[in-house]
This record gives structure tokens, C-alpha cells and sequence, in this order.
């Protein structure tokens, strides 16, 4: 794929994704009308079940601040069905209008820093265990299971006094 059509991709893929929002929002609305009406969370269940991995979280947040509905506890129920049925909580079709479910999700900077980085822990954690006299060879086999190459592997800082007895010396 060259840059030009790259680049026309990914201006697809913006308008895709403000269109899947946008449906969405309509959705979630009129699930929480329905839930207002009848007292039935199921559409908001179904709705919820087919949102994909990024979209959960945001769209929960927004779906428990604005509409009759709690995080499901039931064990045995929960996957299924996120949400229940709260009668005391009143429904904010309004509110939920105005701030859409996505704007319940961290914005860039926040997604930025929240993003795991294995291998930057694993280092992390090397240079620590290295650092307080870790064996070399246990470095080198923790840190292939983050498919850290062995010549990464911080040495290990010994003290004077085990340098001194690795090699027969004494400290002076």
C-alpha cells in the first residue's frame, strides 16, 4: 500500500468510526428510554454484549451515570448481562445526550501513560534485581521470558566484600 492510499485508509477509518459512535449513541439512547418505559434491561444487555474491547468501559460509565441501571453482581449472570434494573436511579436522557458515552473514555495523554509496556517493566525490574546482587544467570532467564535478549541483561553489582571472596581477596 503506498502513502497515498494509506493515507485515504485511515480518513475512512475516521469517518467509520464517527459513524459507529454516533450509532451508538442512538442506541444507547433508546435503550435507556426503553429501560425508562419498561423496566427491561435486556437491549441494553444486548447492545453492551456486542460493543468491542475499547468501547466497554466508556460506554458502561456512560450507561450507569445517565440511565436506571447498576453493575450486575450476580456471578453467575454478570457476563451476560452487565447491567440490572435500578429503580431508585433516575434516567438522564438529557445529560446523556449531551456528553456522548466516548467522552466517558480517557482522552490520548491518559490512554498514553495507562498503556503496559512489558518489556520496559521487565527491564525495570532487572535493573533493580541486578542492582541488589541478583545471579546473572536468573537475570538472563527472567528476562527471556519477556524475550529480552541476554545481552541486555543488566550485570549484577556486587558488593566489595563478595567481589572480594569470588575472586579469594580480601577487602582492604
Amino acid at each position: 500500500m503506498n502513502i497515498k492510499e494509506l493515507n485515504k485508509a485511515i480518513d475512512a477509518l475516521g469517518k467509520t468510526n464517527q459513524k459507529v459512535e454516533q450509532t451508538i449513541q442512538e442506541l444507547g439512547l433508546a435503550c435507556m428510554a426503553h429501560c425508562e418505559q419498561h423496566g427491561d434491561t435486556m437491549p441494553m444487555n444486548r447492545l453492551m454484549n456486542v460493543l468491542r474491547r475499547t468501547q466497554h468501559q466508556a460506554f458502561m460509565e456512560w450507561a450507569l451515570a445517565y440511565g436506571k441501571f447498576i453493575k450486575n453482581a450476580d456471578k453467575a449472570t454478570k457476563e451476560s448481562q452487565p447491567v440490572v434494573y435500578d429503580k431508585t436511579k433516575a434516567t438522564d436522557i438529557a445529560g446523556a445526550t449531551e456528553k456522548q458515552w466516548f467522552m466517558f473514555a480517557d482522552d490520548k495523554p491518559t490512554a498514553i501513560a495507562k498503556a503496559f509496556d512489558f518489556q520496559q517493566a521487565m527491564m525495570s525490574l532487572l535493573k533493580k534485581a541486578a542492582a541488589n546482587g541478583v545471579d546473572h544467570t536468573k537475570l538472563v532467564a527472567v528476562a527471556a521470558l519477556a524475550d529480552i535478549a541476554p545481552e541486555k541483561v543488566p550485570a549484577t553489582v556486587t558488593t566489595g566484600e563478595a567481589a572480594a571472596k569470588a575472586v579469594g581477596e580480601g577487602v582492604v
